[in-house]
Protein backbone atom coordinates (compact mmCIF):
# COMPACT_ATOMS: atom_id res chain seq x y z
CA UNK A 1 0.00 0.00 0.00
CA UNK A 2 2.92 2.10 1.07
CA UNK A 3 4.52 1.22 -2.59
CA UNK A 4 1.27 1.91 -4.41
CA UNK A 5 1.09 5.50 -2.35
CA UNK A 6 4.64 6.93 -3.20
CA UNK A 7 4.29 5.64 -6.83
CA UNK A 8 0.82 7.98 -7.03
CA UNK A 9 3.22 10.95 -5.13
CA UNK A 10 5.25 10.62 -7.52
CA UNK A 11 3.61 10.34 -10.95
CA UNK A 12 1.71 13.70 -9.31
CA UNK A 13 5.32 15.88 -8.48
CA UNK A 14 5.77 14.99 -12.29
CA UNK A 15 3.05 16.99 -13.22
CA UNK A 16 4.62 19.97 -11.16
CA UNK A 17 7.23 20.54 -13.02
CA UNK A 18 7.96 22.90 -15.87
CA UNK A 19 8.86 21.61 -19.50
CA UNK A 20 11.36 23.95 -20.05
CA UNK A 21 12.82 25.21 -16.62
CA UNK A 22 12.73 21.66 -14.67
CA UNK A 23 13.97 19.64 -18.06
CA UNK A 24 16.65 18.03 -15.57
CA UNK A 25 14.58 16.86 -12.85
CA UNK A 26 11.44 16.39 -15.46
CA UNK A 27 14.04 13.46 -17.30
CA UNK A 28 15.20 12.18 -13.62
CA UNK A 29 11.61 11.88 -12.16
CA UNK A 30 10.57 9.85 -15.76
CA UNK A 31 13.10 7.46 -15.57
CA UNK A 32 12.47 6.62 -11.70
CA UNK A 33 9.03 6.17 -12.80
CA UNK A 34 10.18 3.85 -15.87
CA UNK A 35 12.60 1.95 -13.35
CA UNK A 36 9.86 1.51 -10.53
CA UNK A 37 7.52 -0.03 -13.28
CA UNK A 38 10.39 -2.45 -14.38
CA UNK A 39 11.96 -3.59 -11.17
CA UNK A 40 8.57 -5.52 -10.74
CA UNK A 41 9.53 -4.77 -6.75
CA UNK A 42 5.35 -4.55 -6.28
CA UNK A 43 5.59 -8.13 -7.50
CA UNK A 44 7.97 -9.49 -4.86
CA UNK A 45 5.93 -7.92 -2.01
CA UNK A 46 2.96 -9.72 -3.27
CA UNK A 47 4.49 -13.39 -3.71
CA UNK A 48 6.06 -12.58 -0.27
CA UNK A 49 2.46 -12.44 1.02
CA UNK A 50 1.08 -15.17 -0.86
CA UNK A 51 4.07 -17.01 0.55
CA UNK A 52 3.71 -15.93 4.14
CA UNK A 53 0.16 -16.80 3.92
CA UNK A 54 1.22 -20.83 2.62
CA UNK A 55 3.77 -20.51 5.29
CA UNK A 56 6.28 -20.62 2.69
CA UNK A 57 9.34 -18.30 4.70
CA UNK A 58 12.02 -19.27 2.80
CA UNK A 59 10.47 -18.35 -0.43
CA UNK A 60 9.00 -15.19 1.16
CA UNK A 61 12.48 -13.99 2.48
CA UNK A 62 13.58 -14.33 -0.71
CA UNK A 63 11.03 -12.35 -2.19
CA UNK A 64 11.44 -9.84 0.85
CA UNK A 65 15.42 -9.77 0.02
CA UNK A 66 14.81 -9.01 -3.60
CA UNK A 67 12.31 -6.32 -2.63
CA UNK A 68 14.72 -4.66 -0.10
CA UNK A 69 17.02 -4.66 -3.00
CA UNK A 70 15.36 -2.80 -5.19
CA UNK A 71 13.92 -0.69 -2.36
CA UNK A 72 17.49 0.66 -1.37
CA UNK A 73 18.06 1.48 -5.32
CA UNK A 74 14.90 3.38 -5.01
CA UNK A 75 15.92 5.31 -2.08
CA UNK A 76 19.62 5.93 -3.56
CA UNK A 77 17.57 7.37 -7.09
CA UNK A 78 15.16 9.62 -4.52
CA UNK A 79 18.03 10.84 -2.47
CA UNK A 80 20.12 12.21 -5.71
CA UNK A 81 17.14 13.45 -6.68
CA UNK A 82 16.94 15.33 -3.45
CA UNK A 83 20.34 16.37 -3.23
CA UNK A 84 20.11 17.74 -7.44
CA UNK A 85 16.78 19.71 -5.90
CA UNK A 86 18.48 21.25 -3.47
CA UNK A 87 21.66 22.12 -5.32
CA UNK A 88 19.25 23.97 -7.78
CA UNK A 89 17.83 25.65 -5.16
CA UNK A 90 20.52 27.31 -3.67
CA UNK A 91 21.77 28.26 -7.66
CA UNK A 92 18.49 29.86 -7.66
CA UNK A 93 18.86 31.91 -3.93
CA UNK A 94 22.38 32.92 -5.19
CA UNK A 95 21.41 34.12 -8.53
CA UNK A 96 18.62 36.17 -6.59
CA UNK A 97 21.24 37.58 -4.72
CA UNK A 98 23.40 38.78 -7.31
CA UNK A 99 20.96 40.43 -9.55
CA UNK A 100 19.47 41.77 -6.29
CA UNK A 101 22.92 43.23 -5.19
CA UNK A 102 23.78 44.65 -9.04
CA UNK A 103 20.82 46.13 -9.37
CA UNK A 104 20.76 47.80 -5.49
CA UNK A 105 24.51 48.95 -6.39
CA UNK A 106 23.35 50.97 -9.57
CA UNK A 107 20.78 52.60 -7.75
CA UNK A 108 22.53 53.67 -5.41
CA UNK A 109 24.99 55.31 -7.50
CA UNK A 110 22.30 56.76 -9.30
CA UNK A 111 20.92 57.79 -5.90
CA UNK A 112 24.77 59.21 -5.21
CA UNK A 113 24.83 61.68 -8.27
CA UNK A 114 21.15 62.68 -7.89
CA UNK A 115 21.98 64.13 -4.34
CA UNK A 116 25.63 65.83 -6.04
CA UNK A 117 22.73 67.15 -8.36
CA UNK A 118 20.22 68.61 -6.21
CA UNK A 119 20.60 72.84 -5.74
CA UNK A 120 17.64 73.60 -3.81
CA UNK A 121 15.06 72.77 -6.60
CA UNK A 122 13.85 69.41 -6.24
CA UNK A 123 11.66 69.26 -9.32
CA UNK A 124 14.88 69.13 -11.26
CA UNK A 125 15.61 65.59 -10.03
CA UNK A 126 12.09 64.69 -9.39
CA UNK A 127 11.66 62.32 -11.98
CA UNK A 128 14.98 60.49 -11.43
CA UNK A 129 13.83 60.00 -8.08
CA UNK A 130 10.37 58.20 -9.14
CA UNK A 131 12.04 56.11 -12.07
CA UNK A 132 14.67 54.97 -9.00
CA UNK A 133 11.89 54.46 -6.62
CA UNK A 134 10.03 52.39 -8.73
CA UNK A 135 13.20 50.32 -9.97
CA UNK A 136 13.82 49.47 -6.45
CA UNK A 137 10.71 48.23 -5.42
CA UNK A 138 10.48 46.07 -8.32
CA UNK A 139 13.77 44.89 -7.66
CA UNK A 140 12.99 43.89 -4.32
CA UNK A 141 9.85 42.63 -4.93
CA UNK A 142 11.20 39.73 -8.12
CA UNK A 143 13.36 38.75 -5.03
CA UNK A 144 10.96 37.90 -2.94
CA UNK A 145 9.01 36.15 -5.38
CA UNK A 146 11.82 33.40 -5.06
CA UNK A 147 10.60 30.79 -3.19
CA UNK A 148 12.09 30.66 0.41
CA UNK A 149 14.04 33.83 0.28
CA UNK A 150 12.83 34.96 3.18
CA UNK A 151 14.39 32.52 5.36
CA UNK A 152 18.10 33.46 4.19
CA UNK A 153 17.40 37.34 4.21
CA UNK A 154 15.88 37.66 7.99
CA UNK A 155 14.26 40.51 9.15
CA UNK A 156 17.00 43.12 9.05
CA UNK A 157 16.62 43.28 5.25
CA UNK A 158 13.11 44.08 5.28
CA UNK A 159 13.35 46.73 7.93
CA UNK A 160 16.28 48.62 5.88
CA UNK A 161 14.19 47.78 3.06
CA UNK A 162 10.98 49.70 4.65
CA UNK A 163 13.15 52.25 5.83
CA UNK A 164 14.54 53.28 2.60
CA UNK A 165 10.87 52.92 1.12
CA UNK A 166 9.43 55.00 3.88
CA UNK A 167 12.15 57.96 3.55
CA UNK A 168 11.03 58.18 -0.55
CA UNK A 169 7.85 58.18 0.45
CA UNK A 170 8.22 61.40 3.20
CA UNK A 171 10.37 62.83 0.02
CA UNK A 172 8.00 62.92 -2.16
CA UNK A 173 5.27 64.21 0.13
CA UNK A 174 7.38 67.41 1.10
CA UNK A 175 8.36 68.20 -2.10
CA UNK A 176 4.44 67.72 -3.10
CA UNK A 177 3.62 70.05 0.04
CA UNK A 178 6.49 72.79 -1.46
CA UNK A 179 8.38 71.70 1.88
CA UNK A 180 12.07 71.75 0.62
CA UNK A 181 13.49 72.20 4.11
CA UNK A 182 14.20 68.46 4.46
CA UNK A 183 15.13 67.51 1.42
CA UNK A 184 18.67 67.07 1.81
CA UNK A 185 18.05 64.92 4.85
CA UNK A 186 15.66 62.53 3.07
CA UNK A 187 18.35 61.70 0.14
CA UNK A 188 21.00 61.14 2.46
CA UNK A 189 18.78 58.79 4.39
CA UNK A 190 17.45 57.02 1.54
CA UNK A 191 21.14 56.74 0.38
CA UNK A 192 21.71 55.04 4.14
CA UNK A 193 18.93 52.79 3.67
CA UNK A 194 20.03 51.70 0.16
CA UNK A 195 23.56 50.67 1.50
CA UNK A 196 22.23 48.73 4.71
CA UNK A 197 20.07 46.82 2.05
CA UNK A 198 23.04 46.03 0.55
CA UNK A 199 24.63 44.80 3.16
CA UNK A 200 22.52 42.84 4.32
CA UNK A 201 22.66 41.30 0.90
CA UNK A 202 25.91 40.60 1.18
CA UNK A 203 25.67 38.87 4.23
CA UNK A 204 22.75 36.94 3.50
CA UNK A 205 25.16 35.22 0.83
CA UNK A 206 28.19 35.14 2.51
CA UNK A 207 26.10 33.23 4.95
CA UNK A 208 24.54 30.39 2.79
CA UNK A 209 28.09 30.06 0.87
CA UNK A 210 29.64 29.37 4.27
CA UNK A 211 26.43 27.13 5.28
CA UNK A 212 26.81 25.41 2.05
CA UNK A 213 22.99 25.47 1.28
CA UNK A 214 20.35 27.38 1.77
CA UNK A 215 18.45 25.41 5.04
CA UNK A 216 22.17 26.03 7.35
CA UNK A 217 22.05 23.34 9.68
CA UNK A 218 18.22 22.67 10.31
CA UNK A 219 18.62 21.27 6.54
CA UNK A 220 21.43 19.32 7.45
CA UNK A 221 20.08 18.04 10.32
CA UNK A 222 16.65 17.03 8.01
CA UNK A 223 18.74 15.32 5.69
CA UNK A 224 20.86 13.07 8.25
CA UNK A 225 17.32 12.57 10.09
CA UNK A 226 16.13 10.80 6.74
CA UNK A 227 18.88 9.02 6.24
CA UNK A 228 18.98 7.31 9.69
CA UNK A 229 14.83 6.74 9.30
CA UNK A 230 15.62 4.93 6.35
CA UNK A 231 18.93 2.70 7.96
CA UNK A 232 16.44 2.04 11.02
CA UNK A 233 13.49 1.00 8.90
CA UNK A 234 15.70 -1.75 7.05
CA UNK A 235 16.90 -2.74 10.10
CA UNK A 236 13.71 -3.05 11.50
CA UNK A 237 12.68 -5.46 8.70
CA UNK A 238 16.63 -7.62 9.06
CA UNK A 239 15.21 -8.15 12.48
CA UNK A 240 12.26 -9.60 12.13
CA UNK A 241 13.00 -11.69 9.29
CA UNK A 242 15.93 -13.25 12.22
CA UNK A 243 13.37 -13.56 14.54
CA UNK A 244 10.98 -15.46 12.03
CA UNK A 245 13.94 -17.73 11.44
CA UNK A 246 14.78 -18.48 14.99
CA UNK A 247 10.80 -19.34 15.39
CA UNK A 248 10.98 -21.72 12.86
CA UNK A 249 14.58 -23.41 14.46
CA UNK A 250 14.92 -22.31 17.72
CA UNK A 251 18.42 -22.24 17.82
CA UNK A 252 20.60 -19.26 16.52
CA UNK A 253 23.18 -20.35 14.13
CA UNK A 254 26.82 -19.14 13.86
CA UNK A 255 25.92 -17.22 10.37
CA UNK A 256 22.43 -15.83 11.93
CA UNK A 257 24.89 -15.03 15.35
CA UNK A 258 27.38 -12.88 12.48
CA UNK A 259 24.22 -11.24 11.02
CA UNK A 260 23.11 -10.30 14.26
CA UNK A 261 26.60 -8.62 15.26
CA UNK A 262 26.90 -6.69 12.51
CA UNK A 263 22.92 -5.32 13.28
CA UNK A 264 24.30 -4.59 16.52
CA UNK A 265 27.10 -2.31 14.94
CA UNK A 266 24.98 -0.70 12.60
CA UNK A 267 22.29 0.41 15.49
CA UNK A 268 25.62 1.56 17.66
CA UNK A 269 26.45 3.68 14.31
CA UNK A 270 22.68 5.03 13.97
CA UNK A 271 23.80 6.07 18.01
CA UNK A 272 26.69 7.71 17.97
CA UNK A 273 25.51 9.46 14.60
CA UNK A 274 23.11 11.14 17.15
CA UNK A 275 25.48 12.08 19.43
CA UNK A 276 27.66 14.23 16.38
CA UNK A 277 24.42 16.03 15.59
CA UNK A 278 23.73 16.52 19.02
CA UNK A 279 27.46 18.32 19.87
CA UNK A 280 27.89 20.10 16.34
CA UNK A 281 24.20 20.88 15.09
CA UNK A 282 22.34 23.74 17.29
CA UNK A 283 18.79 22.42 15.52
CA UNK A 284 19.62 18.85 17.06
CA UNK A 285 19.96 20.48 20.36
CA UNK A 286 16.72 21.91 20.71
CA UNK A 287 15.36 18.37 20.09
CA UNK A 288 18.25 17.23 22.74
CA UNK A 289 15.06 15.51 25.18
CA UNK A 290 13.82 13.03 22.43
CA UNK A 291 17.68 12.61 20.58
CA UNK A 292 18.63 11.07 24.10
CA UNK A 293 15.77 8.80 24.69
CA UNK A 294 16.71 7.58 21.13
CA UNK A 295 20.46 7.03 21.45
CA UNK A 296 19.00 5.54 24.98
CA UNK A 297 17.41 2.76 23.02
CA UNK A 298 19.47 1.90 20.24
CA UNK A 299 22.44 1.49 22.54
CA UNK A 300 20.21 -1.32 24.36
CA UNK A 301 19.46 -2.84 21.69
CA UNK A 302 22.92 -3.01 20.11
CA UNK A 303 23.88 -4.12 23.35
CA UNK A 304 21.10 -7.43 22.95
CA UNK A 305 21.70 -7.75 19.58
CA UNK A 306 25.48 -8.23 20.51
CA UNK A 307 24.19 -11.22 22.99
CA UNK A 308 22.66 -12.73 20.19
CA UNK A 309 19.12 -11.97 22.08
CA UNK A 310 16.07 -10.90 19.60
CA UNK A 311 12.80 -10.38 20.70
CA UNK A 312 9.44 -9.25 20.49
CA UNK A 313 10.32 -6.22 22.96
CA UNK A 314 13.54 -5.29 20.73
CA UNK A 315 11.30 -5.10 17.53
CA UNK A 316 8.68 -3.08 19.02
CA UNK A 317 11.45 -0.53 20.36
CA UNK A 318 12.92 -0.32 16.29
CA UNK A 319 9.54 0.36 15.80
CA UNK A 320 9.33 3.50 18.53
CA UNK A 321 12.49 4.99 17.34
CA UNK A 322 11.37 4.98 13.60
CA UNK A 323 8.52 6.69 14.42
CA UNK A 324 10.74 9.01 16.75
CA UNK A 325 12.89 9.88 13.69
CA UNK A 326 9.83 10.73 11.52
CA UNK A 327 8.31 12.93 14.04
CA UNK A 328 11.73 14.86 14.05
CA UNK A 329 11.66 15.16 10.62
CA UNK A 330 8.13 16.52 11.04
CA UNK A 331 9.26 18.74 13.67
CA UNK A 332 11.84 20.42 12.14
CA UNK A 333 9.46 20.62 8.38
CA UNK A 334 7.76 22.48 10.25
CA UNK A 335 9.96 25.07 11.86
CA UNK A 336 11.70 25.44 8.92
CA UNK A 337 9.12 27.95 7.50
CA UNK A 338 9.10 29.82 10.72
CA UNK A 339 12.85 30.16 10.83
CA UNK A 340 14.43 33.36 10.98
CA UNK A 341 18.25 33.41 9.03
CA UNK A 342 20.12 35.78 11.75
CA UNK A 343 23.40 37.78 9.92
CA UNK A 344 26.59 37.84 11.89
CA UNK A 345 27.45 41.23 12.21
CA UNK A 346 31.08 41.90 11.43
CA UNK A 347 33.95 42.50 14.57
CA UNK A 348 35.67 44.79 12.31
CA UNK A 349 35.55 48.49 13.59
CA UNK A 350 37.58 50.16 11.24
CA UNK A 351 36.11 49.23 7.91
CA UNK A 352 37.65 50.40 4.59
CA UNK A 353 34.49 51.73 2.95
CA UNK A 354 33.09 55.34 1.81
CA UNK A 355 31.87 57.58 4.58
CA UNK A 356 28.49 57.71 3.52
CA UNK A 357 28.29 53.83 3.31
CA UNK A 358 29.88 53.43 7.40
CA UNK A 359 27.13 52.28 9.57
CA UNK A 360 26.45 54.76 12.56
CA UNK A 361 26.74 53.90 16.58
CA UNK A 362 22.83 54.67 16.76
CA UNK A 363 21.48 52.78 13.68
CA UNK A 364 23.55 49.53 15.20
CA UNK A 365 21.83 49.84 18.32
CA UNK A 366 18.71 50.01 17.14
CA UNK A 367 19.30 47.06 15.29
CA UNK A 368 19.94 45.12 18.28
CA UNK A 369 16.90 46.31 19.74
CA UNK A 370 14.93 45.11 16.88
CA UNK A 371 16.64 41.63 16.84
CA UNK A 372 16.04 41.25 20.57
CA UNK A 373 12.07 42.00 20.46
CA UNK A 374 11.56 39.72 17.41
CA UNK A 375 13.26 37.20 19.08
CA UNK A 376 10.84 37.32 22.32
CA UNK A 377 7.37 36.39 20.04
CA UNK A 378 6.51 32.81 19.39
CA UNK A 379 7.63 31.40 16.05
CA UNK A 380 4.14 31.68 14.58
CA UNK A 381 4.00 35.66 15.71
CA UNK A 382 7.47 35.42 13.65
CA UNK A 383 5.92 34.63 10.75
CA UNK A 384 3.32 36.89 11.36
CA UNK A 385 5.39 39.99 11.32
CA UNK A 386 7.41 38.92 8.21
CA UNK A 387 4.24 38.76 6.46
CA UNK A 388 3.26 42.17 7.61
CA UNK A 389 6.34 43.58 7.16
CA UNK A 390 6.50 42.43 3.39
CA UNK A 391 3.02 43.69 2.80
CA UNK A 392 4.08 47.00 4.39
CA UNK A 393 6.74 47.20 1.87
CA UNK A 394 4.67 46.24 -1.03
CA UNK A 395 2.26 48.86 -0.04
Amino acid sequence: RKLESLEEQISEASKLFDEKKDAALKQMIEQLQKEMSENELSQDLQQAIGNLQEKKMQQAMENQQSAMQKMQNLNQKLSEMSTFMSSMNMSANMESLNIAIKRLLIFSEDHEELSKRYNYDPYLIIADLIANYEGINKTVQELYSTPMILLILGPKFIYDTNGASRSFQELFSHINNAQNTKVEEFLHDIQKGLNLMIYDLILAKDNMQNSGGGGGGMESLMQSLQQMGQQQQMMNMLSLEMMQQMGQNGRISQEMYQQLGKMAADEQRLADNLKRAIQNNPDAQKQVSSLNKMIEDLENISRNLKRGRITQDIIDTQERILSRLLDAQKSIHKREFSKKRKAESSEVDDWDTPEEIKMKFEKMRRKALLEEDYQQYSKEHQALIKEYLKKLNED
